[in-house]
């Protein structure tokens, strides 16, 4: 069976040339290269990975920024049969060593983004590798026989993004990679006419699965290098987007751009994919505004769950913040102090989906042992995360177990918090943490940027707003104004930076 799954991936990668050869599968600014062409290439560096890389242990490393060849290179593990791990491009010589090592890559393909760094460069000095430029030219372009890919269980290990700790790999299978690309499909529709745009990284796991769909589709992917909010309007107007995922953050900043009138409405758009953060009805009514032909879609996951819940279009205003239904083939189980809490009431996620690496749960950690599982005795993934489910089975998630605040003896859920600030018409972005108090152990801290730039709104007014809607106990003790938030790669606020760093403008306190 696994065996099978191996060959199934490396077949899937070969789907587009069969349908649509000369369809471009990938579009860049500048650039394009057809279905054909992509096989072709990437058959040549599967070759490639296959003479270089003989040790049945080891793995191939991608440390590109998004770039043809970060693609190429991904393709051409899974023709190979050889398990990849992506590296984030803004890792440096700390994490990039760790996972050098404890990852046994036996061939980096890498660019030259982090050169500037003298560790870096002496890390990639030190490590066999195939630079993206006239070597990997080579490789890519030199004839043979098609590969046969090896077989193995083993299929990426996607490393957390390491935002207190070292970054974790995360085991995915065959098997679960497979999974991985249909759900997307199969929830949102996508078929071989869609134009898909990636602007967030690619070494982010939410990005590789869609590339992939895309790819077996025959579906054009156009590549977004660099992220700005204008160059996303741009990309989807120029080149006739129609499948548009991402973070709720980039669609804020679009959201942001259609206010002051920077942009028009995307007609071309008929899917809208979002994960990552609870989204207010306001903010779906303008969403639809802007791309008044698409269906919208929500999902919830991570890294070691994959997909485990999925909203779809007609409930996006009758459940808003809701993350939707749990998926068919998966278990979810709200527990607190290790039991099961009642409709309604808050618990942390628990998520299985038979044996781990089966399905969508990802296999485990790697270790220097090989694979450490990450769940309970009973099969159980504890995720971390903080959810309710209401009597119909949608779920909505309200908080991170490590961001529930201990107020005074009572729990405030800081996303709760967070909702209610940001239904203030004059705040843009909100993110509420704990910190320490000597009277209430710890108190409610709110860190507000302005809507679209605006003046801060008054304090007083915030803490206000918070009372008539909430608990008294959650108001914010401490209000600081910002004008953006700390946000990791793949667009998550650290709460962890906003507990370190000192205010950048005005604060009030209670």
């Amino acid at each position: 069976m696994l065996g099978t799954a191996s060959v199934s991936i490396a077949t899937l990668c070969r789907g587009g040339a069969r349908r649509a050869p000369e369809r471009p599968a990938v579009e860049w600014d500048g650039g394009r290269v057809s279905f054909a062409e992509l096989d072709r290439r990437t058959d040549a560096l599967a070759r490639h990975l296959q003479r270089r890389i003989s040790d049945p242990a080891a793995r191939v490393g991608v440390f590109c920024e998004n770039r043809l060849e970060w693609i190429e290179a991904y393709v051409a593990a899974h023709k190979a049969g050889i398990p990849v791990v992506p590296i984030n491009h803004r890792y440096r010589s700390r994490e990039l060593g760790h996972i050098l090592a404890e990852a046994e890559i036996g061939l980096l393909i890498h660019d030259d983004t982090a050169a500037g760094d003298p560790a870096v460069r002496e890390l990639l000095r030190r490590q066999e590798a195939l630079p993206v430029g006239d070597e990997y030219e080579r490789a890519a372009l030199t004839p043979g026989e098609l590969p046969e890919p090896r077989t193995g269980r083993e299929d990426v290990v996607v490393y957390t993004s390491g935002t207190t700790a070292l970054p974790k790999g995360v085991i995915y299978t065959r098997s679960t990679q497979v999974t991985s690309i249909f759900i997307p499909q199969i929830t949102m529709g996508y078929d071989p006419s869609d134009r898909f745009l990636i602007f967030t990284p690619l070494a982010h796991r939410a990005a590789q699965p869609l590339l992939l769909c895309a790819l077996i589709l025959g579906a054009t992917t156009y590549l977004l290098r660099r992220y700005t909010a204008e160059a996303l309007a741009a990309a989807v107007v120029d080149h006739g987007i129609t499948a548009l995922t991402g973070v709720p953050t980039a669609v804020k900043d679009l959201l942001g751009l259609r206010r002051r009138s920077a942009i028009a409405s995307m007609m071309t758009v008929r899917h809208v994919l979002m994960s990552g953060e609870n989204m207010p009805a306001g903010l779906l009514r303008e969403l639809m505004e802007l791309c008044p032909n698409a269906r919208l879609g929500t999902a919830y996951g991570s890294t070691e769950a994959g997909l485990v819940t999925f909203l779809d279009h007609e409930h996006q205003l009758t459940h808003p913040r809701s993350c939707g239904r749990v998926l068919q083939g998966v278990e979810m189980r709200l527990a607190a102090n290790g039991a099961t809490v009642a409709t309604g009431e808050p618990g942390e996620v628990l998520v299985r989906a038979g044996e781990p690496g089966s399905y969508t749960v990802a296999a485990g950690y790697l270790s220097g042992a090989g694979t450490e599982s990450f769940a309970d005795a009973e099969g159980w993934f504890h995720t971390g995360d903080v959810a309710v489910i209401d009597a119909d089975g949608f779920v909505r998630i309200v908080d991170r177990v490590k961001d529930m605040i201990l107020s005074g003896g009572m729990n405030v859920a800081s996303k709760e918090v967070e909702e209610v600030i940001a239904s203030h018409p004059e705040v843009g972005e909100v993110a509420v943490i704990g910190e320490p108090d000597e009277r209430f152990g710890e108190r409610v801290v709110a860190w507000v940027v302005p809507r679209d730039g605006d003046s801060p709104p008054d304090e007083e007014a915030i803490v206000a707003h918070v009372v008539a809607r909430a608990a008294a106990y959650k108001q914010p003790r401490v209000v600081h104004f910002t004008d953006s938030l700390p946000r990791s790669p793949a667009g998550k606020v650290l709460k962890r930076a906003l507990r370190e760093q000192q205010p950048s403008t005005s604060q009030g306190a209670r």
